[in-house]
């Protein structure tokens, strides 16, 4: 097994292990164990020294997992490629620093061993690069804050891979990210509520449209819900989106791509929605937010 440089790759490993490692000390399972791969961790951090074969093996029979999967880390959608450090060739992946199935317990363990710094709510505080206050160390998911969505974590991972790798990042925009509730009917929404945009003196107008004006609802006898549109006045920027209904949590990424490209509803309606679809109630209630209503 090579030597694998310490930063930013240790910190795969400890992302990897340490929810585990926090349990089995709290249990008092292994103690020995345990606190060799913690300390061996600490020092692997705080001394800026190379992760060896033998942290390897410690980390591996502290948290019960075969060496390899220690080593190899989580991959989520393949390589990213190989980055020269060095004589080391260091295997960088997606997904990588992935704190997102860390709880309350491994963020303190953070914080007292390594130094990593807290928000005022309790979450690891991170950049807009997810880069916490501890060079080589990265938070994304829910310890980093909320929303707690796994859509949400899964993206601050593709941003750390890319940083690590030394690409071009783009940023997570917090301001667009689906909400998506599976109950039934189903409830989705991206951007601001009505309320929010009273709060912030914004100029809007709503459109509305029910599913049991929509072709395809009838025919699946899902009629239930509607689509609610709210657009800036003078420009149509869509500032946000509510849908409740069967497959809202489908339909409304139409609204979330929409939003990232900064379409207008103006530019919604152009596009042609086959019929029947339930798509089709977007485009409906963009209408109905100009004042063009036509199956209403």
């Amino acid at each position: 097994m090579d030597v694998l440089h310490a930063a930013p790759f240790a910190v795969a490993i400890l992302c990897t292990v340490s929810h585990n490692l926090v349990q089995l000390r709290r249990r008092r399972v292994d103690f020995d164990a345990t606190d060799n791969a913690l300390q061996r961790l600490k020092a692997v951090m705080h001394e800026r020294r190379e992760i060896t074969p033998d942290d390897i093996a410690a980390i591996a029979k502290a948290v019960h997992q075969p060496e390899a999967a220690v080593y190899g880390v989580a991959t989520y959608y393949g390589d990213l490629g190989m980055k020269k450090r060095g004589k080391t060739r260091v295997k960088v992946c997606k997904g990588t620093a992935c704190f997102a199935t860390c709880n309350d317990a491994s963020v303190g363990w953070m914080e007292e061993a390594l130094g990593v710094k807290l928000t005022d709510r309790g979450f690891i505080k991170i950049d807009d690069s997810m880069r916490t206050s501890v060079e080589g160390i990265y938070a994304i998911g829910d310890v980093a804050g909320p929303p707690m969505l796994a859509h949400k974590g899964e993206r601050e991972g593709i941003v750390v891979a890319e940083v690590i790798a030394g690409k071009n990042e783009h940023k997570v925009n917090y301001g667009n990210i689906p909400n998506a509730t599976y109950c039934h009917p189903e409830v989705a929404s991206i951007g601001l509520t009505e309320q929010q945009c009273k709060e912030q003196k914004l100029d809007y107008k709503v459109g509305h449209y029910n599913f049991s004006a929509n072709g395809r609802a009838r025919t699946s006898g899902e009629t239930e819900g509607f689509v609610k549109i709210i657009r800036d006045t003078k420009y149509g920027e869509i500032l946000g989106a509510h849908i409740i209904g069967a497959h809202a949590t489908e339909i409304i990424h139409e609204l979330a791509v929409a939003r990232e490209n900064e379409f207008t509803v103006e530019e919604i309606e152009l596009a042609i929605h086959a019929h029947p679809t339930l798509s089709e109630a977007i485009a409906e209630a963009v209408l109905d937010s100009m004042g063009r209503a036509l199956n209403a």
